[in-house]
């Protein structure tokens, strides 16, 4: 396993979470 692919899906994964809990702050 590629440690680079891990660390950025964790990325994309947190990135993802971050934006949903601003969508929320909008809506």
């Amino acid at each position: 396993m590629e440690a680079e692919r891990i660390n950025a899906v964790a990325n994309q994964m947190t990135d993802l979470k971050g934006r949903a809990s601003e969508l929320r702050r909008y809506l």
